[in-house]
């Protein structure tokens, strides 16, 4: 991980520049015999079926704002931009004891397999993927003191993704090797609205009205020859997407924040609706190849309340209470 911050004042304006760059690598390595003898479907012994998982990420980020406070206006204006790079993949080759069990048992490994169709290429699964997301935004804020009890804040983020990448998959749990590169550009809009009055120096309400929403993506179809029939009859579809679009959610909240006794007992309180659509659902199949889709909408309601006393100096008391009812309105199987 690396980071450079820039800092500097002209006058009543701040200007802030940051670059971020941040590298990982993650390797994993499992076993799945249970999970490979239930899905092979193969009566045999059951042995050791190591399961390597990688990823590569490498994430470059860049967001200057400028921002400034003239009397009763201060505001923020800025630009974002976002570039994550990944390389990921999966490996699950047939272990040579399994060779050995299931060639002395069937006669050989495609016996033992079933004689598919298709060229398996020796292995049980490998696969790899490649994702680029680029993300360009620009956004402003800015909050008028109406009064010097009234405040109103408005703002806005345009943000526009791109996101293409490829993928590669073969071996017994794929079906004939596959070769896929989706893509696709998702623009979204993002306002907030805020308003805040203080009621005494000790007692302040306020309402907030805000959409946000977050970026589609690309991913590797579900192989036909292994999850098709699950497709066409239980979800109705030929093949899985290749692209998710954006989700996006309109907020809705009020609240008060109160202090007295000289500050040492605070009590808040908020209640809010959220409007969720086009909701990103991850979709489970039973041949081993889960997906991302558009398929749900849903509701939240709920309401908060938290309070903070500080009988001594040496002694805080904090409790709160929360209540939340989340309601998916249409979603889909799997």
């Amino acid at each position: 991980i690396a980071n450079l911050t820039i800092k500097t004042t002209f006058g009543a304006v701040d200007l802030v520049s940051t670059t971020s760059y941040l590298q990982q690598i993650s390797n994993e390595n499992e076993d799945s015999a249970a999970t490979q003898h239930v899905l092979m479907g193969i009566e045999g012994p059951v042995v050791a079926f190591p399961v390597w998982t990688w990823s590569k990420p490498k994430e470059l980020i860049e967001e200057f704002r400028v921002s400034t406070k003239l009397d009763a206006f201060e505001g923020t204006l800025g630009a974002y931009y976002n570039q994550t790079k990944t390389d990921s993949g999966q490996n699950i080759p047939f272990p040579q004891q399994w060779v050995t069990d299931y060639t002395a048992r069937y006669g050989s490994v495609l016996s033992a397999l079933g004689n598919p169709d298709y060229d398996i290429l020796g292995t049980m699964y490998y696969g790899t993927s490649f994702l680029e997301s680029t993300e360009r935004s620009v956004f402003g804020q800015g909050t008028y003191h109406i009064t010097d009890k009234l405040a109103a804040t408005v703002g806005l983020r345009a943000a526009f993704f791109e996101v293409s990448g490829n993928n590669h998959a073969s071996g017994r749990a794929n079906g004939p090797e596959s070769i896929s590169a989706p893509g696709g550009s998702f623009p979204g809009l993002s306002p907030p609205y805020n308003v805040t009055y203080d009621l005494t120096p000790n007692a302040m309400v306020y309402e907030t009205v805000a959409k946000g929403f977050r970026s589609g993506s690309s991913e590797a179809p579900a192989p036909i020859a292994v999850c098709g029939e699950q497709l066409r009859n239980e979800l109705g579809i030929q093949s899985s997407p290749t692209v998710y679009t954006p989700d996006s959610l309109w907020s809705y909240e009020v609240g008060a924040k109160t202090t007295a006794f000289e500050r040492r007992m605070t009590l808040n309180g908020a209640a809010y609706y959220i409007d969720w659509s086009n909701l990103q659902e991850l979709v489970a199949l039973r041949c081993g190849f889960p997906f991302t889709g558009n398929y749900g909408k849903a509701k939240v309601e709920g309401a908060e309340a938290e309070l903070t006393l500080l009988p001594i100096d040496q002694l805080t008391l904090h409790s709160s209470a929360s209540y939340t009812q989340a309601t998916l309105e249409s979603t889909t199987s799997g």
